[in-house]
């Protein structure tokens, strides 16, 4: 059974997916928030309540990896040539008469500037897509096309690390058995 602290921080992860940020909001100590944290996302009720609350999200808004996906690849695979048509001067013309919604979905920003000319009135045309990158990026994260390599460069192998400890500790021992007033080494008890 979890305590209310424990369902608090289910809610408050689910606001903002930060285990600290959350145990913070849910009223845990600044100073442990983020083990806390940490630990209460491995602990197993409160896993349980947090997939099954994701879930009931996911199933409410309609939320599936296709939809995101395909979101996803909308804002990734859209271009300005999308919104616009360039006339035989070369120039180009936003024209945004013939897109459709899921065209449109690519757009982040229109925005309609009137400015005065010497022929009257003027009106400037602006639109900013989504972040194109970070969409293919996401995308590409997500069907696995992107591997983290790490390339490591082992010049000495185990052994030569072995014989030069083994060497160092023999120089130390031999440092030690040397007094420092004839040169003589002194006999180590259990030693050769």
């Amino acid at each position: 059974m979890l305590n209310p602290k424990q369902k608090r921080f289910v809610d408050e992860y689910l606001l903002e997916p930060n285990a600290t940020k959350a145990a913070i909001s849910a009223g845990y100590s600044q100073d442990t928030a983020y083990s806390i944290g940490q630990r209460l996302l491995k602990h197993v009720e409160v896993n349980a309540l947090l997939t099954a609350k994701q879930a009931k999200l996911a199933n409410r808004y309609e939320v599936s990896q296709d939809r995101i996906i395909a979101e996803l690849a909308r804002i990734g695979f859209s271009t300005p040539m999308d919104f616009m048509t360039v006339n035989e001067d070369g120039l180009p013309t936003i024209d945004m008469s013939g897109i459709d919604d899921d065209t449109a979905k690519a757009l982040a920003e229109v925005s309609i500037e009137e400015f005065m000319t010497k022929d009257g009135m003027g009106k400037r045309v602006k639109f900013k897509l989504h972040d194109k990158i970070a969409a293919l990026n996401l995308l590409g994260k997500h069907l696995g096309m992107f591997k983290e390599q790490i390339n490591v460069d082992v010049k000495i192998g185990l052994g030569d690390r072995l014989r030069e400890a083994r060497e160092r500790a023999m120089k130390t021992i031999e440092a030690q058995a040397l007094p420092a007033n004839n040169g003589a080494p002194k006999r180590i008890p259990g030693g050769k």
